[in-house]
């Protein structure tokens, strides 16, 4: 009995597709990399990296230990201010020589005790506009950015609404190309009268 339970282990161990999954080469594993690859650079923008640079609450933060984090910043200061323009480099630099410095008003204690009762983008408006507004624009437009899943919510509906009970076979692929056209065609429309988006008959099984 022993040898017979060798013999089937031995047999599954030795299967090929077994093989093939321990290698990381089967095709179910390769397309769950490549899903998980194109999650995580949807999930990884560069402002994430940028806010951690920019938020005064992480000020004190050895952020040269993050060499991720300062790209995102020097993205998102090529991509406010033009890449390569004189205002991208002079918000790099004020970021260095002055905000991580401590230089000119930076200085005073109360700027930074301030930090802490309002909001960031309000403090860059107050305390970095004025003499480095370069750097302030910066801070402002991605400091303000609001913590939503409001885009999440939106395109989960517009999921449920094209991927129905009657309409469950759709592949996956048909399906996000019809989400698309669908979210893209209610932003095309904008303020307008959307009758034109009531012809798509969503309950049809043949559309």
């Amino acid at each position: 009995m022993q040898l017979h339970c060798s013999k089937s282990r031995a047999h599954i161990l030795g299967h090929p597709v077994l093989s093939q999954i321990k290698a990381g080469i089967h095709p179910c594993i390769v397309t769950n990399k490549k899903d998980n690859d194109r999650r995580g650079a949807f999930k990884n923008i560069p402002l994430h990296g940028a806010g951690y640079c920019l938020d005064p609450e992480f000020h004190s933060h050895d952020h040269s230990a993050c060499p991720e984090a300062l790209q995102d910043l020097f993205c998102l200061c090529d991509k406010v201010h033009g890449a390569g323009s004189q205002e991208s480099g002079k918000a790099q630099l004020d970021w260095s020589c002055a905000y991580k410095a401590k230089a000119g008003i930076l200085q005073q204690e109360t700027v930074w005790a301030n930090a802490a009762k309002m909001p960031p983008e309000a403090w860059y408006e107050m305390y970095v506009k004025p003499w480095h507004p370069e750097l302030a624009k910066v801070g402002m437009r991605v400091l303000s950015q609001v913590i939503s899943a409001s885009s999440c919510e939106r395109n989960w509906s517009a999921h449920g609404h094209i991927h129905t009970k009657i309409r469950n076979r759709l592949d996956p692929a048909t399906t996000e190309k019809l989400v698309y056209v669908y979210s893209n065609s209610k932003m095309v429309a904008g303020t307008r009268d959307t009758d034109e988006l009531k012809m798509f008959a969503w309950d049809n099984e043949d559309v």
